[in-house]
């Protein structure tokens, strides 16, 4: 089952990649969509994705992790069949609103299918290779769309998502109603010392997650003009060079899979919530191509060790449950919306300053520093508390110290 789900994965992201980024290059292209309209968009898609995701351990609960999924998939289909032969801003507004809603549903019931029933460190080489087999469709999804937005039929990119989406309605049929956890008290799940320790863990790595979707997807509808009209690249050609993002937190997934001794360690969380926001801002501001290359493989890397870091510990701590991939899922979400308010803030203040680069600095800079303190927080309470990389021995004596209560809230 393993195997199916890791094919599933990759087709599905292959076919949210197309919409979720893609989409962007052709509203700027063939509707003429203005920065702010795309910033507008992606707002609404990610404020209908964390919604979606906060929702699905519900649904889940009440209809069983199979037909919720079947619903998901059938409603994807739909939508995306609707914008593809009635494309129109209109049409394209709410069909992207009610996509978001239906992506957030989708997958954390994919990461629950995936996790459930596994040990802590059999769950790290499956988090590996779900992360593979995802991130690994959207550097071809984002190539695939730029050629298939300039062809006769524009709109082929939506078609393709969606006949994805048929395809996986029948696959789907060989999985089991609802996934088999483990049970609460089996020797597999982590003593207290460790749980207590991975929530630490997960509290810095989904503040630091927050702000790398958030820049993310504040850069994600800012590309198409950075690329075709400050770089100068054809739209053809324009997709393709902003995937170099995926790429490179592809090749960060590789790596953490297959070495997996970062397990526990505060380090190279810390390193990350310092490197994310570099090579976000080598993106936004980069004169030339050169830079903004180099700056999304320093950003891909990094936030790809942040998103890994996030789900494990959170699946962890979750018993892989629904519930758990929905809070991670309602973090990206979350982050898909504050991005884009946030270049919407920096165009507003632009309007004031008279030079766009200046009006972003302003709307990034507090927003960049918040995730940076509130990620670094609960590492330098565990360093301080609790040096140990991964500790497995009863409590020690050292105080009131719990990196529950004196962490930044999780939500």
């Amino acid at each position: 089952m393993i195997r199916l789900l890791l094919a599933l994965s990759f087709i599905q992201s292959f076919a949210t990649v197309l919409l979720e980024r893609g989409l962007y290059f052709y509203t700027e292209e063939r509707l003429a969509f203005t920065d702010a309209q795309n910033l507008t968009l992606a707002l609404v898609f990610g404020l209908t994705y964390a919604a979606g995701a906060l929702g699905s351990h519900k649904f889940t609960a009440r209809r069983g992790e199979r037909p919720t999924l079947r619903a998901v998939l059938l409603g994807l289909l739909l939508l995306q069949t609707l914008i593809a032969l009635r494309t129109s801003p209109v049409v394209v507004w709410l069909g992207f609103a009610g996509i978001g809603l239906l992506e957030g549903m989708k997958w954390p019931i994919f990461e629950s299918y995936l996790t459930a029933g596994a040990s802590p460190e059999r769950l790290a080489k499956i988090v590996g290779r779900f992360n593979v087999a995802w991130s690994s469709a959207m550097p071809l999804g984002l190539i695939v769309s730029g050629p298939l937005m300039a062809s006769a039929q524009p709109t082929s990119f939506i078609l393709l998502a969606a006949a994805i989406h048929l395809v996986t309605l029948g696959l789907i049929a060989g999985l089991p109603r609802v996934p088999i956890h483990l049970a609460p008290d089996h020797p597999a799940r982590p003593g207290p010392e460790k749980l207590r320790r991975y929530r630490a863990l997960m509290v810095s790595s989904r503040w630091s997650m927050l702000g790398g979707c958030a820049m993310m997807f504040l850069l994600a509808p800012l590309l198409p003009t950075l690329f075709t009209d400050r770089l100068g690249h054809a739209v053809r050609w324009a997709p393709g060079l902003s995937s170099v993002i995926d790429a490179s937190r592809l090749g960060a997934f590789v790596l953490l899979g297959l070495f997996t001794a970062w397990r526990g360690l505060s380090l190279p969380l810390a390193v990350t919530a310092v490197g994310a926001p570099a090579g976000f801002v080598m993106v936004l501001f980069a004169p030339t191509t050169a830079v903004a290359l180099l700056g999304q493989a320093v950003f891909g890397l990094c936030i790809g060790m942040t998103y890994y870091a996030a789900l494990y510990h959170g699946m962890v701590l979750h018993n892989a449950s629904v519930r758990g991939g929905g809070h991670h899922e309602a973090l990206i979400g979350s982050g898909f919306a504050l991005g884009p308010a946030v270049g919407l803030l920096g165009i507003a203040a632009a309007r004031g300053t008279g030079n766009l680069t200046t009006g972003m600095a302003l709307a990034v800079a507090p927003f960049l520093l918040l995730c940076l303190f509130a990620s670094l927080r609960p590492l330098i309470q565990l360093y301080r508390f609790d040096p140990e990389p991964d500790p497995c021995p009863a409590p020690k004596a050292r105080g009131p110290y719990n990196p529950v209560s004196n962490s930044p809230p999780t939500p």
